[in-house]
């Protein structure tokens, strides 16, 4: 299983940045895990068009193409 959660969203326009947790359960084991993860999901004309997973929030900026100094413009 894998269910992905969402925690803080930032609007970049035809972009959206996702920060959140991805829940997940091994089949076999049962065993689960919740590691961070953060995704880009590209938008146009209210329809997702693409989706990118990033290891890191600062990781999907990047991709998104924010730079630093946006970074922590909040």
């Amino acid at each position: 299983m894998l269910e992905p959660e969402g925690d803080d969203y930032r609007d970049l326009g035809d972009r959206v940045v996702v920060a959140g947790r991805c829940r997940v359960r091994g089949r076999a084991s049962g065993a689960e895990s919740h590691p961070t993860c953060a995704w880009v999901i590209g938008v146009r004309d209210g329809t997702i068009v693409s989706h990118r997973t990033c290891a890191t929030y600062g990781e999907a900026l990047r991709a998104a193409g924010v730079g630093p100094a946006e970074d922590h413009a909040g």
